[in-house]
């Protein structure tokens, strides 16, 4: 039941409206970074989309490069 700011009330609460959802596409942010790529990998495993944005596309490929070679 939500609080009375519209708000879940329980982690538990959470957890179900995260699971009602369908994500069919993350951007990720600094993807050439040890983070960015490092999540990038893990949500190509889950997430049809994954967007790698870095400062440049060459930085963005570095960043698709390392993901590829974790996955």
């Amino acid at each position: 039941m939500p609080g009375s700011d519209g708000s879940p009330e329980s982690a538990a609460e959470i957890r179900r409206l995260l699971a009602s959802r369908k994500i069919e596409r993350v951007v990720v942010l600094g993807a050439n970074g040890t983070m960015g790529f490092g999540a990038a990998a893990l949500f190509t495993q889950a997430v049809p989309e994954v967007i790698f944005l870095a400062r440049s596309k060459s930085k963005a490929e570095e960043g698709l490069g390392e993901a590829i070679r974790q996955v």
